[in-house]
């Protein structure tokens, strides 16, 4: 249904757009963190209501009580001096290999941003996964649309993040099997941009306010399970497809996304399943899941539509004002949604 925008709203919106996602809370970058120490324990804002997918795991305040071991590091690739946080959980003893999710934070923000965004690291604490933050030139992504600064430069992103992994590995107890890539909204391209040219390296993505990119080749060697989450009221990165606000590319709707995943993955003529999630707060917002497959090498691709929300993180914190960034959905966990389908696959 069509939006109306004050008109004010909509100069403030272009601007955001060159950002698309900023966080505007001031974070230390990588590079001003001190010296590694236990990470402070915080109550979690995600332990609000929660899915209630199949083992799907609930904010559980005693795991928030060991808080695990947050990490600033350097890297040098293609010459740049690259920055990234990496989060070790309590269950990391050195010898037993874990899951890695690689978390991008969107346009305009920083690596502490995404982590204070998802509330990953409480979740990561109970679940047994290392998370690792990195940092985007300029607080950008080069994510294939041609929109951000590292992209028109020829920052090559996809080699930053698969070297990082390579020297996370030689490192770390790591599971190459158990490798994940998520992000939202320029971090969420950039997700569908490693599916896309690195499937060998990830076992599964998820995108959150990011579709499919519209000008960009995909022709990955292997399917790879793809987990999109969209709100439907979504101001920068609109739902139905089109331009991503302030002329920041073209982008397919999420029908097309999942459709286009689902032919790259083999899907046939696997039939949609739509399941709803359960209305558990009075925040304007409702979702709903739709799933396909199994399809080749049984990956899938699944879709979570949030009814009235915006260019947000379900369950996360409401970075910008309603009237900006549009809802955050109270009714599930987008960090724990997306773990319940990443542990699913391996590679």
């Amino acid at each position: 249904m069509p939006r109306i925008i004050v008109p004010v709203l909509l100069l403030v919106l272009a601007a955001l757009a060159c950002n698309a996602a900023a966080d505007v809370t001031p974070e230390p970058t990588p590079e001003s963190e001190p010296e590694p120490t236990a990470e402070p324990t915080a109550t979690p804002e995600s332990a609000q209501p929660t899915l209630d997918r199949v083992e799907a795991p609930t904010a559980d305040p005693d795991a928030t009580e060991t808080p695990g071991l947050l990490i600033p590091e350097r890297i040098t690739v293609d010459g740049l001096e690259r920055g990234y946080v990496l989060h070790l959980p309590p269950a990391y003893d050195g010898s037993t290999p874990l899951p890695v999710i690689v978390a991008l934070h969107g346009g305009g923000g920083r690596a502490l941003n995404m982590r204070n965004l998802t509330d990953l690291n409480p979740l990561a604490n109970q679940e047994g996964f290392i998370v690792v933050y990195p940092q985007g030139i300029d607080q950008n992504w080069a994510d294939g649309r041609g929109a951000t600064g590292p992209d028109q430069t020829g920052v090559d992103d996809v080699n930053f993040i698969l070297t990082l992994l390579d020297a996370l590995a030689a490192e770390y107890a790591i599971d190459p099997a158990r490798v994940y890539a998520t992000g939202i909204s320029n971090g969420g391209f950039m997700s569908q941009r490693l599916a896309c040219e690195a499937p060998d390296r990830f076992a599964a993505v998820a995108s959150v306010a990011a579709t499919f990119q519209a000008d960009f080749s995909c022709d990955p060697a292997r399917p790879t399970p793809v987990l999109f989450i969209l709100g439907t009221d979504d101001p920068l990165v609109p739902y139905e497809g089109g331009e991503v606000a302030g002329e920041r590319g073209a982008i397919f709707s999420a029908e097309e996304s999942v459709t286009r995943w689902a032919a790259i993955n083999g899907c046939g003529d696997t039939p949609p399943v739509t399941t709803t999630i359960p209305d558990a707060a009075a925040d304007g917002t409702t979702a709903e899941v739709t799933t396909i497959g199994p399809c080749a090498q049984g990956s899938a691709v699944e879709l979570v539509t949030v009814v009235g929300g915006g260019h947000t993180w379900p369950g996360g914190r409401q970075y910008l004002g309603e009237g900006l960034i549009g809802k955050t959905s109270r009714d599930f966990s987008a960090s724990a949604w997306i773990w319940s389908f990443f542990k699913a696959y391996a590679r």
